[in-house]
């Protein structure tokens, strides 16, 4: 049976807890004990839900900005040089430049709009260090670093990411 803790993590650990999981998952997590992999998806689930609310939050205020300063009212249409995914221009049949058709903020509302997107920035980035008390089913971190095979690829990063549910580092423990 896992003995369950309560892990205070601020909204940036579980981001970066979910995307080193993403790629840890991908082929190392098969070297852990099942108990283990299965304490850790546990954790993993509980922290998706809370890191997906903030992205879809975040990317709507993005949203908002971007309809409120890129519609007609305060933008305005200009032509740029088309590039390709390495950023080189593209070039027609004749060897012209391409051109495309973009957006730009007019030059009366891009104070305006700088001052917005700094003040959103800075709110979410305050959002990023709320802090949120998970329930997990915790493990004993040392035994099983300990218990690793000694060809394992799990590193000290990947360490350090499981921690998340170590019962040795827990806010508090309960039985």
């Amino acid at each position: 049976m896992s003995k369950v803790i309560n892990r205070t993590l601020m909204l940036v650990e579980a981001q970066n807890v979910i995307g080193w999981f993403n790629e840890f998952s991908k082929n190392k997590i098969n070297e852990l004990p099942v108990k283990v992999q299965w304490n850790i998806l546990s954790g993993i689930k509980k922290l998706r839900p809370v890191v997906a609310d903030f992205e879809e939050f975040r990317n709507k205020l993005i949203q908002d900005i971007q309809t409120e300063y890129f519609g007609e009212e305060k933008s305005e249409e200009f032509d740029r040089e088309q590039l390709d995914e390495n950023g080189e221009p593209v070039l027609d049949a004749d060897g012209n430049h391409v051109m495309e058709k973009a957006r730009k903020v007019k030059d009366e509302f891009i104070d305006e709009y700088q001052n917005r997107i700094n003040e959103v920035n800075k709110e979410i980035n305050d959002l990023l260090m709320e802090k949120t008390t998970y329930s997990l089913n915790g493990i004993d971190l040392d035994a099983v670093v300990d218990g690793l095979a000694d060809d394992a690829s799990i590193n000290l990063d990947d360490i350090n990411f499981i921690s998340f549910i170590d019962i040795n580092s827990a806010d508090k423990e309960s039985d």
